[in-house]
This record gives C-alpha cells, sequence and structure tokens, in this order.
C-alpha cells in the first residue's frame, strides 16, 4: 500500500505523486481556522493528520511518530462552502487516507471518523490541500506557458509513469490551447522559471 501526504506547501511534495486536490484550507490562522496537525513518521514516511489533543499526541508517539507540526488551519464545519473529509486507515500499510467520498474512494481502508472540514472551492486567503502518494520516479517537465511574462518554467515531480508526469503538466498549464509542455525522466536541471525557452 502507498503511503499519503496532505499538504499546502509545494516543497512538500518533492518525494510525492500529486493525486488530487482534496479541498482548500488556511494557511496561517488570521482567519480563526482551526489548527490541523501532522504527525509524520520518518522510518516508513507515514504521515497522520487531526486536531491536536492528548489523546491523539500519545498514540502517535507510542506508534513512534515525532514531534506535531501545523499542517494548515480548517475551517469550521458550519460555514457555507465548507465539507467534511472523511479519515480512513490501512491495518497492514499503517497508511491513513483522507478524502470527500465517505466511502473512501474505493481504497478497501477502514473507516474511522470525520478527520476535519475544508472548503470545497478556492475562498480568499485559502491555499489548496494536495493529496500526494510516496513513490514513483523523478520526471522533468518543461511548460511553456501563453504569457510572455512567465514563458517557461521548470518543474521536477515524481510520477509512476511518464502518462502520469504528463498528466500533471497539463494540470499546471491549465486550458491554454497556446500552451505547451516536455516530459523527460530524470531531475531537471534547474528549478523555476527559464526566458531563454527549452533547452
Amino acid at each position: 500500500m502507498p503511503t499519503h501526504i496532505y499538504t499546502i506547501k509545494n516543497s512538500d511534495m518533492a518525494e510525492y505523486t500529486y493525486e488530487s486536490t482534496i479541498g482548500f484550507a488556511y494557511p496561517d490562522d488570521k482567519s480563526n481556522g482551526e489548527a490541523i496537525y501532522r504527525w509524520w513518521h520518518a522510518e516508513s514516511k507515514l504521515n497522520f493528520y487531526a486536531r491536536y489533543s492528548d489523546a491523539e499526541a500519545k498514540n502517535a508517539k507510542d506508534l513512534g511518530y515525532g514531534e506535531p507540526e501545523i499542517a494548515f488551519y480548517a475551517p469550521a464545519g458550519d460555514i457555507p462552502g465548507v465539507v467534511p473529509i472523511f479519515r480512513f486507515w490501512d491495518q497492514e500499510s499503517g497508511d491513513h487516507f483522507y478524502c470527500l467520498d465517505p466511502n473512501g474512494e474505493g481504497s478497501g481502508y477502514t473507516p474511522e471518523s470525520i478527520g476535519f472540514h475544508l472548503f470545497s472551492s478556492e475562498v480568499a486567503n485559502t491555499k489548496a490541500v494536495s493529496r500526494g502518494r510516496y513513490g514513483g520516479d523523478l520526471y522533468c517537465i518543461a511548460l511553456q506557458f501563453k504569457s510572455k511574462t512567465v514563458p517557461y518554467r521548470y518543474e521536477t515531480v515524481r510520477a509512476l509513469s511518464y502518462e502520469e508526469a504528463s498528466a500533471v503538466a497539463t494540470a499546471r498549464l491549465g486550458t491554454s490551447d497556446e500552451a505547451k509542455f516536455f516530459v523527460t525522466q530524470g531531475k531537471c536541471p534547474f528549478e523555476g522559471n527559464n526566458p531563454d525557452g527549452f533547452k
């Protein structure tokens, strides 16, 4: 079974393959959101997310997880446009799975509870919560945008296949007919914008 991460930070996805956006959360506590903590298990690469409580902290520590850090801030469940995110658990791997589907997207994981709430679409001062799967090979996606201000960009991603890396590139570009991309296996020679075009 794979292990998953849920994050608003692109930097957290370096070793993970993007799967989907499960919702939108606040990046800080300025909007009165509720802190959702991430516990991380260094050896197994497992991630666990929950509101902080002494019981959750003790359970995570007993299972070998490190000290928690705040992953993002979740909105209250009674706000319009907010949806529940269900928490599931796989006994064999120890992986926790969070999604909008109360049936766990057919994962076969055991349902546990509602983990937290997220906005179903982007609102002011929120960021996308991405779900990533650990594993896969490195691919370099070179993006050519319609915009002349940022015409080219390089990004290294993890994916299980060329087709999956191409799907990530397509999602990054959006719907512009003039946008193009190239995918090669391996790490990009450099990261970020390149005004000189493809190399």
